[in-house]
């Protein structure tokens, strides 16, 4: 199984010490994952950027580590999420200038609300530069986000979470999305299948929204996990937010916000089997090779 949205497990973050990394990918091969995407949240930018360049020296060096997701800084502070608002920015040319110089070629995608982005411009420097471009963490209309992935986004940050929903008069991001892959483009669709946020009922439709006729799926499980998972329920950071453990959900501390999971990418398998989503397309969701590795 792959997982190219992760943000750590076994009481680690990928946001702290390098040297830590592997007691949280070890928690998570335990549970049949083989390959990650280490995600790394929104913080100051030089401490982001040298949290960058230290994972990108470590995933150069491993197999097991697909490279690196940088979900923020650079979304919506309407649509946050468990992202700390002091430390969100306008993205720039000469942020990703900077980005790119520090990831040595390990950086795989980011996540950005295109409504922040002028002209798009700065999708295609990074699609130049071989990054994936994800929609996520944004308040983007269906208009902003079709100009988006026409201009070269491929990739839905956890779909359903933290983005407008479907609408009847504002149809949003989700039917962007669904409009680019029914006219045959290239797009993946993440899903945190941990039946909290997204209910079964949802499972099926982006099943069904997100798989061709031949049977192919662009869906894309995740488990989104940060440093509770493989944990006791009680309290852990996420960036430089606490978040509560309860009931295995975790929440920003004294507010109902989801941050993150604790889920693991098996939980994660039979959730989709038990929501009623065809065996061999969950297999194909569990086990997407990033095309723009």
């Amino acid at each position: 199984m792959i997982d190219i949205h992760c943000h750590g497990g076994a009481g680690i973050s990928f946001d702290n010490a390098s040297e830590d990394v592997d007691i949280a990918l070890n928690m998570h091969k335990l549970h049949g994952t083989s390959k990650h995407c280490l995600s790394l949240i929104t913080a100051p930018w030089n401490n982001l950027l040298n949290r960058v360049h230290e994972l990108s020296q470590l995933s150069q060096k491993r197999a097991d580590i697909l490279g690196l997701h940088l979900e923020g800084p650079f979304i919506s502070p309407n649509a946050k999420g468990a992202h700390n608002e002091e430390h969100l920015l306008m993205p720039s040319k000469m942020h990703i200038d900077e980005l790119l110089e520090v990831a040595d070629n390990q950086l795989l995608h980011i996540t950005l609300a295109p409504e922040l982005l002028e002209n798009n411009a700065i999708i295609k420097q990074l699609r130049n530069a071989g990054v994936m471009c994800a929609i996520g963490h944004t308040a983007s209309d269906y208009n902003t986000t079709l100009d988006a992935l026409r201009a070269g986004a491929t990739h839905l940050t956890h779909i359903f979470n933290t983005m407008p929903s479907i609408h009847h008069r504002m149809p949003g991001p989700i039917m962007a999305a669904y409009d680019y892959f029914q006219r045959g483009n290239q797009i993946s669709i993440e899903l945190i299948c941990d039946r909290i946020h997204v209910l079964d009922p949802l499972v099926r439709l982006v099943f069904d929204m997100f798989t061709n006729k031949k049977g192919e799926t662009a869906v894309v499980l995740i488990t989104d996990s940060m440093s509770a998972a493989g944990m006791d329920d009680g309290n852990y950071e996420l960036g430089s937010l606490a978040v509560t453990v309860t009931n295995s959900t975790a929440y920003l501390t004294g507010t109902t916000t989801l941050a993150g999971s604790t889920l693991t990418m098996d939980v994660a398998i039979k959730n989709a089997v038990k929501a009623g989503v065809q065996e061999e397309l969950v297999e194909q969701a569990s086990n997407f090779v990033p095309y723009w590795c």
